[in-house]
């Protein structure tokens, strides 16, 4: 029984501990005879009620005779941490739940609905003030540029021009050892083009010695690599952002080392391994990353030897695989960055924060995570016109993220793990996927190797999916044009939604690829699509001029959201989207445009697939 949406329920879903959560229940009087009202409170993986029942008082000074009955109740949280809630109540003398309909979040008188969700944070949880309102910019290394490349490691890269090299060796390995030669002289060369696109934090793939080009295996954590450079450039290249406003993120991997690692035979301890066999375990069963022992003294010690050596070089750390991280490592890493004097750090993460019962945004842990949700919400919207499920997710995210994580988290809609934007967004099987509100939260979009093509007896053909990937390594010329209206579509979106949005080197360029290597491959400084360079530079231009209002998420609000149209505001900038391939009747004419991806018609209507931002006073 959906009661048309007038059972109403208010409350405010993220809060500190130690404040009062107040609850509200509105009940219409025709539905009969309602009492004994007891909200059932309850934690991660608990019975319903499993955490508390809070009994509900009718509020006399709330209620209009004959139309509805208020209910009211409140308690303080002095832990934090994730819950969900629904009501129990007795309805004309049976025992009735209530729980809500996603579509509106109303309340039904059903138990098969969903729970209101709520986060609870620390108290004294803050983050830093400089990243937000920020534009952040992903840079994998070895692929961005080369510069004075020291010709003992020159001898071991092949030509920036060289195809990536995707084939198996001769025992069916794949490897990820064909290097370009990327460096930091060559991120050096390059600032003024990222002051172009006015990002005001650059992140880095890792940088400590190993054994790959992708480096997420790391040999030895006391030394840069030596093809990147050294601690005096990485120094070097931290100031000289600093100089010009932006900040240094390094990418630390602290789950797992390189098989290369001398730990493994200096302190064998320090990694976890098979109770059976005795042999070292790999992360996800790779047996080329050998899993930490989280539990080691010694593992503690190189955690702090880490962030005691990337102080001073650089103002943030991002921590790779940090959903399979424990949360006392996590806080303890937070501790660490702490006492020396890293402002900034956020997690790999790929679910919602809250997933799982984790404490990512409980206040002692990181600042804000990889906000992948939000990106499969705009890439979901931009591609196949799903309103619904980007205004689930959006408001999941908006409501339970703590404000001051949600403000520092950056928006990904591709990265060196997922295809390139412009292949998310015109590729072959990039929508094969019914998206739900149940699997939103941990399905990509760019999913593709999970479809069933690639399957055979159960078992994913890795040859298949690289060989197709590498006959299909090219924008089809028919999309040309619809690719780039999507990608002004989309990246509109992820500039204007709380957050930081984050751009992967390349996709400013027009480059394209599906999932790793082809995604990794060299930019293309000589050829770059100067269209899609342009309309960067011109939004990240935009961004920072309206950069405080972008700072504060607390001046976000969603107006309008249906039928593939979006209308959100800040502040005085309203901001409207057209996903449908028809104008939007919504008459702009007399408004003043701060930023349009497109051209405005006689009609004064938003055109197809495009976005418009006004200021509205």
């Amino acid at each position: 029984m959906l009661c048309d949406g007038r059972i109403q329920v208010s409350y405010q879903a993220s809060l500190a501990t130690g404040s009062k959560l107040k609850v509200s229940l509105r009940m219409p009087d025709d539905l009969g005879f309602v009492e004994n009202v007891k909200l059932l409170l309850n934690r991660y993986g608990e019975e319903t009620g499993g955490e508390a029942e809070l009994n509900m008082c009718y509020d006399k000074k709330d209620n209009s005779m004959g139309e509805y009955s208020v209910f009211t109740g409140s308690m303080k949280f002095y832990e934090a941490g994730y819950r969900t809630f629904c009501f129990r109540i007795s309805l004309n003398g049976q025992e009735t739940i209530i729980t809500s309909d996603p579509d509106n979040e109303q309340g039904i008188l059903s138990k098969d609905g969903y729970y209101w969700e709520l986060f609870v944070y620390n108290a004294n949880f803050e983050t830093p003030d400089e990243p937000k309102g920020g534009t952040m910019c992903q840079i994998y290394v070895d692929t961005f540029d080369t510069k004075d490349l020291a010709e003992n490691e020159k001898s071991k890269t092949v030509p920036w021009d060289t195809p990536v090299a995707w084939k198996p060796d001769s025992e069916g390995e794949y490897h990820n050892n064909q290097f370009y030669g990327g460096n930091i002289q060559g991120i050096i060369d390059k600032i003024d083009y990222l002051r172009s696109l006015h990002v005001s934090i650059v992140y880095l793939t890792p940088v400590f010695q190993s054994s790959s080009t992708h480096r997420y295996d790391t040999d030895d954590y006391d030394e840069i690599d030596r093809m990147i450079g050294n601690w005096a450039l990485l120094e070097s290249l931290h100031d000289k952002l600093n100089q010009v406003g932006i900040l240094l993120v390094l990418d630390l991997v602290l789950n797992h080392s390189g098989i290369n690692n001398v730990l493994l035979t200096k302190h064998p301890e320090m990694y976890y391994r098979d109770e059976v066999t005795g042999k070292v375990k790999g992360w996800m069963n790779y047996i080329t990353l050998p899993e930490f022992n989280k539990e080691s003294p010694l593992y503690f010690a190189l955690l702090e030897r880490i962030f005691a050596k990337c102080a001073k070089k650089c103002d943030g750390v991002r921590l790779d695989v940090a959903d399979y991280m424990p949360d006392f490592v996590l806080r303890e890493a937070n501790r660490l960055r702490i006492k020396y004097g890293i402002k900034y750090m956020i997690g790999e993460v790929w679910d919602f924060a809250f997933d799982r019962g984790r404490g990512f945004l409980n206040g002692d842990e990181l600042d804000g995570v990889m906000n992948y949700r939000l990106g499969n919400a705009i890439l979901w919207y931009a591609v196949a016109g799903n309103t619904e499920i980007f205004k689930y997710i959006l408001r999941k995210v908006c409501k339970l993220y703590p404000k001051q994580a949600l403000a520092v988290s950056p928006i990904f809609m591709s990265s060196h793990d997922t295809p390139r934007l412009v292949t998310n967004l015109v590729g072959e099987f990039m929508k094969k996927y019914e998206v739900t509100r149940e699997n939103c939260g941990v399905l990509n979009f760019w999913d593709i190797d999970k479809h069933g093509y690639w399957w055979e007896n159960g078992e994913f053909n890795t040859y298949k999916f690289r060989e197709w990937e590498a006959n299909h390594d090219f924008l089809p010329p028919d999309k040309l044009e619809l690719s780039y209206e999507l990608q002004k579509l989309a990246v509109f979106l992820q500039y204007t939604l709380p957050g930081i949005p984050a751009i992967f080197a390349g996709d400013d360029m027009g480059v394209w690829g599906y999932k790793d290597p082809f995604n990794r491959k060299p930019l293309p400084w000589k050829n770059i699509d100067t269209k899609r360079m342009e309309f960067y530079q011109s939004i990240g231009s935009f961004r920072s001029e309206y950069r405080q209002t972008f700072a504060d998420v607390d001046n976000f609000k969603l107006v309008y959201g249906a039928d593939g149209h979006l209308a959100y505001k800040w502040k005085n900038i309203l901001c409207l989207t057209n996903q449908t391939s028809e104008p939007w009747n919504v008459n702009i004419m007399f408004r003043n445009p701060v930023f349009k991806t497109a051209e405005i018609a006689e009609d004064g209507f938003v055109p197809p697939r495009s976005a418009i931002a006004l200021d509205f006073i």
